[in-house]
């Protein structure tokens, strides 16, 4: 949306001044697997959160394919593993437990010798972050954002609730978008529910939602202020990591 938080604050200030709409990506809550998941959690089947962890890590651009573009802006201000990969379990984890209050780090460059078709790469931007969330109440999450992940199998979002856990697979274990453990039929156990529909590519289904919204009038799943909230939890991380201090966030949504 925007990689400041006074930046979103204002373009969604524009966008109510003006009456048009305005989404921003991405939209988590439209996947069935973390739709599914709001529902549980609201409905208190598996009793409430007590802490939750979130997946955002990948190889690093330059070592996966990027269609033959130069990736290196990625290691540039304004770039970085959080405002690349963390903000998906970001998304999700305020997505269905709310928003954050608090947030502390650790963050700095875990590899500074990358190199693209055999040039160095100027690392300008922290490869490795490690974010704890405060949602009050004694609710935490850790969520990771490191361009340090050479391979994965673990879910996207998991969250330990004090009767069950939510597994969420999202792009970081596609082929289980949801598991669930808890008591099925008196017995306790993990159940993969069987009717979610498959996972749309997550820009076809933000774009798709937003057309909806318009023609429909309906207010979108993946608004703007939420977005707004993740990029100042986001800007939090990061004072956090630089001060050695927790970091307060004022935002909501």
């Amino acid at each position: 949306m925007t990689t400041t938080y006074t930046e979103a604050a204002d373009l969604i200030h524009r966008a109510t001044r003006k009456n048009v709409l305005l989404c921003a990506s991405p939209g988590q809550l439209l996947d069935p697997g973390h739709a599914r998941a709001k529902e549980i959690i609201a409905s208190g089947s598996l009793g409430r959160v007590q802490f939750a962890r979130g997946q955002g890590s990948h190889p690093g651009h330059e070592n996966v394919d990027t269609y033959g573009i130069d990736p290196t802006w990625y290691y540039r201000p304004g770039g970085g593993p959080v405002m690349d990969v963390a903000v998906y379990p970001l998304h999700s984890l305020t997505g269905l437990i709310g928003p954050v209050r608090r947030v502390t780090a650790l963050s700095g460059v875990a590899n500074p010798n990358r190199t693209y078709r055999g040039h160095p790469i100027d690392i300008q931007m922290d490869d490795s972050t490690l974010m704890l969330l405060d949602f009050g109440s004694n609710v935490f999450a850790e969520v990771n954002g490191t361009y340090c992940q050479v391979a994965r199998n673990t879910p996207q979002v998991e969250i330990y609730l004090t009767e069950g856990v939510l597994q969420i697979g999202g792009w970081a274990r596609p082929g289980v978008p949801l598991e669930i453990h808890g008591a099925h039929d008196g017995v306790k156990g993990w159940l993969r529910p069987d009717r979610l529909q498959p996972r749309m590519k997550h820009t076809v289904a933000d774009l798709a939602h937003f057309a909806d919204c318009v023609a429909d009038g309906l207010s979108p799943i993946h608004s703007a202020a939420h977005a707004a909230h993740v990029i100042e939890v986001i800007e939090a991380g990061y004072r956090a990591a630089r001060s050695g201090q927790v970091q307060e966030v004022s935002s909501s949504f």
